[in-house]
């Protein structure tokens, strides 16, 4: 899973994105989306946070850590 540091990086791909017919350069220092970026990224880190990892994430069928809101069915730890 990414952290948030490798979430913001995956943000800067080249994606071309527009806001009132301007062109934004990158969404992760753009006023207009900064901070929903960096919200997100937060909830990343808390998925490596051993107090919040427990709560936030499950075990997919094969065994890999995911975020509990990606797979209906979950194994809790």
């Amino acid at each position: 899973m990414m952290n948030g540091k490798e979430y913001l990086e995956s943000l800067r791909d080249g994606r071309t994105v527009f806001l009132n017919g301007d062109k934004v350069d990158d969404v992760t220092t753009h006023p207009a989306y900064r901070n929903s970026a960096r919200s997100i990224a937060q909830l990343y880190d808390a998925l490596h946070d051993s107090d919040t990892a427990r709560i936030l994430t499950a075990k997919t069928d094969e065994g890999h850590t995911t975020h509990k809101f990606c797979f209906n069915r979950f194994e809790y730890e």
